[in-house]
C-alpha cells in the first residue's frame, strides 16, 4: 500500500492535537486535510473526496455523531472509513457511535502507535474495498458490453431470417412461373420427342424438390425482423403495371380473366421499389393462384385523398371470420386450401403487411366465403409525406 495515494481528514477542535495528528499523517506518506468544526468538516468531504476520516465527537458547532452519519451519506457510493475520536468511554456512547456509521472507536488519551497502526488496517481495508469495486464495476461495465454485443447479433440474426423467408417466398412463386412454363409444353397438342419428355420430366421433378427445400428454408427463418429500405420517389403507375404484365401469362394458363385498371397520372409515392413489387406480386400472384378456373383477378388504382389505394380483388373461396386473426401471422395455414400446387404456407401475407408498414401505409382486407377477398394496400403520397 502507498501511503502517498491515500488522503486523511482530521477533525479536531483543539488546535495542538490537530496539528500534531496532521504532522504525524503527514510523516507516514498520508495526504492530510484539516477540520476544526463540523461543518468544515462536511464542506471538505465532497470537493476533496478524503479517503478515510479521523473525526473527534465533541466539535463546538454539531454533534459529531450527525456529523458521522452526514458524511457517510454524502459519500454512500464508496466507502468512506471513520474513525471516531473520543474522550467519552462509556459503552452505550462508543455503540452510539457505531450506530452512527464510525468504522472504529478511540478513546482519548490514545498511544499515537497504537493510531496509526489502525490507520494502516482501515486503509488496508478500503484498498480491498475500492479493488472490489472496480472489479464489480468492470464486471457490470463487461456484462452491459456483452448484452449490447448479444442484441446486434439478435438483430443481425433476425435480418437474416427475414431476408432467407423473403427471398425464399420471392424464388418460389420464379418456380411457380417454370412450371407454368412445364405444364404449357406438356399439353397434348405440343409434340415432343422422348428425350424431350424426359427432361421436362425431370426439370418438373427438381422444381418441386426445389420448393420444397424453399418451404423448409422459410420455416426455419424467425418470424420477425427489421427490413432495410431505401426510399425514393417512385410512379405507382409504372410499378404496378409491371408486376400485372408478370402474372398475365400464370392467369391465362389457369383460364383466369385478369383485369386491371391502373391510371397514368396516379400521384408518385415514396417506396422502396424492390421492396413494394414484393408486396404487390404477392397479392397479384395469390390473386390468381386463389382463384379457380374461369373466376377473374382484378387489380385497381386510385387516389383518395393524400394517399394511393391499390386494390387486388379474386373470386376465390375467400377467407371464413374466424382465421382473420391469424391472416397475417407466418405458417398458420387457412381452413380453405389453395386451389393452386400446394396448400398455403401464409407467409406472403405476413411479408406484404411487413413491407407495407415500413412504408408507413396501411393494409386492409375485405372477405367473404364463397366471394373471393379484396386486400387493400394504401400508400401515403410523395407529398403527403414531405408536408
Amino acid at each position: 500500500m502507498n501511503t502517498k495515494d491515500y488522503q486523511i481528514l482530521i477533525v479536531e477542535d483543539q488546535q495542538e492535537m490537530l496539528c500534531l495528528l496532521a504532522a504525524d499523517f503527514q510523516g507516514e506518506g498520508y495526504q492530510v486535510i484539516s477540520a476544526s468544526t463540523g461543518r468544515q468538516a462536511l464542506d471538505a468531504i465532497t470537493p476533496n473526496k478524503p479517503d478515510m476520516v479521523l473525526l473527534d465527537l465533541m466539535l463546538p458547532d454539531m454533534d459529531g455523531f450527525e456529523v458521522c452519519k452526514a458524511m457517510k451519506a454524502a459519500r454512500k457510493d464508496r466507502f468512506l472509513p471513520v474513525i471516531a475520536v473520543s474522550a467519552v468511554v462509556e459503552i452505550e456512547k462508543k455503540i452510539e457511535g457505531f450506530e452512527s456509521g464510525a468504522d472504529d472507536y478511540v478513546t482519548k488519551p490514545f498511544n499515537r502507535q497504537e493510531l496509526k497502526a489502525r490507520v494502516r488496517t482501515m486503509m488496508r481495508l478500503k484498498e480491498s474495498q475500492d479493488n472490489l469495486s472496480r472489479a464489480l464495476k468492470n464486471e457490470k461495465d463487461l456484462l452491459a458490453e456483452m448484452e449490447l454485443k448479444n442484441d446486434m447479433l439478435l438483430r443481425m440474426n433476425i435480418l437474416k431470417d427475414t431476408f432467407l423467408a423473403i427471398a425464399s417466398h420471392d424464388l418460389m412463386d420464379l418456380l411457380k412461373i417454370i412450371r407454368v412454363a412445364i405444364e404449357t409444353f406438356n399439353a397434348p397438342d405440343i409434340k415432343l420427342s422422348q428425350e424431350q419428355t424426359k427432361l421436362l420430366n425431370a426439370t418438373n421433378k427438381n422444381v418441386l424438390y426445389m420448393i420444397a427445400i424453399l418451404k423448409d428454408l422459410m420455416k426455419r427463418a424467425v418470424q420477425s425482423g427489421t427490413i432495410p429500405v431505401n426510399l425514393k420517389q417512385e410512379s405507382p403507375s409504372l410499378i404496378l403495371r409491371e408486376c400485372f404484365d408478370n402474372y398475365a401469362a400464370l392467369s391465362r394458363e389457369k383460364r383466369v380473366s385478369m383485369q386491371g385498371n391502373i391510371p397514368d397520372n396516379l400521384p408518385t409515392v415514396l417506396v422502396d421499389v424492390i421492396r413494394i413489387k414484393q408486396a404487390f406480386n404477392i397479392l397479384l400472384g395469390n390473386a390468381v393462384k386463389f382463384t379457380p378456373s374461369g373466376g377473374s383477378a382484378y387489380l385497381n388504382a386510385k387516389e383518395e385523398g393524400q394517399t394511393i389505394v391499390i386494390d387486388v380483388i379474386d373470386t376465390g373461396p375467400g377467407i371464413a371470420a374466424k382465421d382473420m386473426p391469424k391472416l397475417f401471422r407466418p405458417f398458420k395455414k387457412l381452413d380453405e386450401a389453395a386451389v393452386y400446387d400446394e396448400k398455403d404456407e401464409n407467409m406472403g401475407l405476413y411479408i406484404v403487411k411487413e413491407i407495407v408498414d415500413l412504408h408507413n401505409g396501411d393494409l386492409k382486407v375485405k372477405s367473404e366465403p364463397g366471394k373471393g377477398s379484396c386486400f387493400s394496400i394504401i400508400l401515403p403520397s410523395y407529398k403527403a409525406t414531405t408536408s
